[in-house]
């Protein structure tokens, strides 16, 4: 869940979800398009995994080989090896050519968020618009643009189960909200809660605390944020209640 960065559940593809909704039809065609697609990318995350087990003879032959080349030399290791320069192409699409692609996307996707929010508070149109917003999302890449991508990385694979996390707990209140099947939003994200809260404080690059006194430390925030929100659910259903009295 947190070492594939975008295994099971991806923070960072739902970076990307402000502009595929513009080009759904209906709500409900978020179902196919969005947790289908999460279906399809833990698929291919098993498939990696187990790629990469089977080349290098177990998870000490991959740690091994990660320490030496990183995620992406394990990546065109493999692909060169056993696809030839066909597999080498691939290996350059998918590693390197479509995370550029996604960045992109989501830098455009902030702006939109961005204009929506000042659209609310401010009557400004056009290039005043676009500056302002543009700003904002500019700085924060540009800086981070000028960090060691050895040390970003480190926390990759975390920031982007905290996002995941963070747009399940949003999908479940706005479903909840609607009155309508919040579980599916609401369980995986009392899940996701309690790996990165867990992960922080036990990581190397995190807190690298005890594991034992980790997983207390993460079982005690999720039970706060459980407890949070099943008290939601209770609020919601009085409301609901006293709405069809």
């Amino acid at each position: 869940m947190v070492t594939i960065s975008c295994g099971a559940i991806s923070g960072f593809h739902s970076t990307q979800s402000p502009i595929v909704a513009r080009t759904m039809k209906k709500e409900s065609d978020g179902r196919r398009i969005f947790y289908g697609a999460m279906v399809i990318e833990g698929i291919i995350a098993l498939i990696w995994a187990a790629a990469g087990m089977t080349f290098f003879y177990g998870t000490g032959g991959l740690q091994e080989a990660l320490a030496l080349g990183g995620p992406s030399g394990v990546v065109n290791e493999i692909s060169s090896e056993l696809l030839g320069m066909i597999g080498l192409m691939l290996a350059i699409a998918g590693v390197i050519i479509l995370p550029i692609t996604t960045g992109d996307t989501a830098l455009r996707s902030s702006r939109m968020i961005l204009s929506e929010i000042v659209a609310q508070f401010m009557n400004m149109k056009g290039k005043a618009q676009i500056a302002l917003v543009t700003i904002p999302v500019a700085i924060p890449a540009f800086f981070l643009a000028t960090i060691d991508y050895t040390f970003l990385w480190r926390y990759v694979g975390w920031t982007n189960q905290v996002v995941a996390t963070v747009m399940l707990w949003t999908a479940a209140i706005y479903l909840m909200n609607q009155a309508k099947n919040h579980w599916i939003c609401g369980i995986p994200a009392c899940f996701m809660t309690g790996v990165v809260c867990t992960y922080i404080f036990y990581a190397p690059e995190g807190l690298a605390m005890d594991y034992h006194l980790s997983l207390v430390i993460g079982g005690i925030l999720t039970a706060v944020v459980v407890a949070w929100y099943i008290s939601k659910v209770f609020h919601f259903q009085h409301k609901e209640v006293n709405v069809n009295k």
